[in-house]
C-alpha cells in the first residue's frame, strides 16, 4: 500500500475516533444535567416542605425559643435586619407579641419576601 493510502485510513480513523468521543461526552453532559436539574428540584421541594413543617411546629414557641433553637445548628450569628431575626440561612419574622409570622428563604426572599414589608407610617 502507499504512503498516501495508510495516511488517510490513520486520519480516517482519528477522525471518526474523536467524533465517537465527542458524541459520548455530549451524552454524558446531557445526563449529568438532567441529574442536577432533578437534584435541585427535590431540595427545592424538601426545603419547601421543611420551612412548612417547621412553622407549624414553631407556631406555640415565643421569640426566644424559636432563637434559641435555631442557634444550635448553625455556626452564624444572629442578627435584625428589614424586621426578621436571621439566624442562619433563615430570616424568622416574628409580631409585635413575639409570635412566629413566618420563616423566610433565600427562594422566598427573591420571590415573596416577608422580610421586605415595610410599615408605611402616614404623616401627621
Amino acid at each position: 500500500m502507499k504512503k498516501t493510502t495508510i495516511s488517510i485510513i490513520i486520519l480516517l480513523f482519528l477522525l471518526l475516533s474523536t467524533n465517537i468521543l465527542w458524541f459520548l461526552n455530549t451524552i454524558d453532559i446531557s445526563i449529568t444535567h438532567k441529574y442536577q436539574d432533578m437534584v435541585l428540584y427535590e431540595l427545592k421541594n424538601s426545603k419547601k416542605q421543611a420551612v412548612n413543617m417547621l412553622e407549624d411546629t414553631l407556631q406555640d414557641r415565643n421569640k426566644s425559643e424559636i432563637k434559641a433553637i435555631a442557634e444550635k445548628y448553625t455556626d452564624f450569628d444572629s442578627f435584625e435586619k428589614e424586621g426578621c431575626v436571621w439566624i442562619g440561612w433563615y430570616g424568622f419574622k416574628f409580631s409585635k407579641s413575639g409570635k412566629l409570622e413566618g420563616i423566610e428563604t433565600d427562594e422566598s426572599y427573591s420571590s415573596n419576601p416577608i422580610c421586605k414589608q415595610l410599615v408605611i407610617i402616614p404623616p401627621q
